[in-house]
């Protein structure tokens, strides 16, 4: 049995978790399919193995985020139930002879297999560490390339399905964080290519995710300015202007207002 059990798995087809943006499970494949759940307690359950790492969770851990108020004994019977209907809806199928491949409980820690269970988020910082050390090595083509990639993973907000979930705030914010460091190097890189208009993307792309990131505001300030886009370089100071007493109750900062008349000069 042992022995057959890797030829098994190689049989088995992959499963895509996508966390960043709308939230799917899909199984590989010539024809992909999206993975069905009954009920929402399992697919908060797999949302809770996925935000700890998805390897050697203790199962207390997993308890604890789901049913927080429960005793010992009905969370231990919460946990069990809602695993079996985990591991039957990502493996219907299962063979009698090899059990259950695709989650692994072992001495109280659940595990994803990652041979058979990919992550967007783990693909996205592994984009993230190479566009880094890219950087670092003065390759700056490929950083572009793997911040490119980066950029194309994040599709939205981390879980943004689960707005009023407490355990996976922090993460988001992690997440969220991560997306606009990624994009301001991106647009850094841009700029330093003679690439303004691939900088303005990216500098756009970081006040859709953050609205009030004044800073990206300064930047395309500059970039319409040097572009000859004065008008539209005026503009953005307003729409900062407007967004920030509208948010916040605060007026643009000095160094904005600096440059906005810098360029109403030109």
């Amino acid at each position: 049995k042992d022995s057959l059990r890797p030829l098994y798995k190689r049989l088995l087809p992959k499963i895509r978790v996508s966390s960043l943006g709308e939230f799917t499970v899909r199984k590989e494949g010539r024809h992909p399919v999206q993975v069905l759940f009954e009920g929402a307690r399992p697919v908060l359950l797999l949302k809770a193995i996925v935000l700890h790492g998805a390897k050697d969770i203790p199962k207390e851990i997993l308890i604890d985020n789901l049913w927080p108020d429960a005793g010992a004994e009905s969370g231990e019977k919460n946990f069990k139930i809602n695993l079996h209907r985990l591991r039957k809806s990502l493996e219907p199928d299962a063979d009698r002879q090899f059990g259950y491949s695709y989650i692994i409980q072992k001495s109280g820690l659940v595990s994803f297999d990652p041979t058979l269970v990919q992550i967007d988020t783990d693909r996205f910082m592994k984009m993230s560490s190479l566009a880094q050390k890219c950087e670092q090595g003065n390759e700056p083509d490929k950083a572009l390339e793997f911040y490119e990639k980066a950029v194309r993973l994040y599709q939205g907000d981390y879980f943004a399905e689960e707005p009023y979930l407490e355990w996976i705030h922090r993460r988001r914010d992690l997440f969220r964080a991560r997306f606009l460091e990624i994009l301001q190097k991106k647009a850094r890189l841009h700029e330093e290519q003679d690439q303004p208009q691939k900088a303005i993307a990216a500098w756009h792309r970081v006040v859709q995710t953050d609205p009030c990131f004044e800073k990206a505001y300064r930047n395309l300030m500059i970039l319409y300015a040097d572009t000859g886009q004065k008008s539209v370089a005026l503009d953005t100071f307003e729409e900062c202007k407007m967004i920030l007493e509208k948010e916040l109750g605060v007026h643009p900062d000095k160094q904005t207002r600096q440059i906005y008349n810098r360029i109403c000069q030109m």
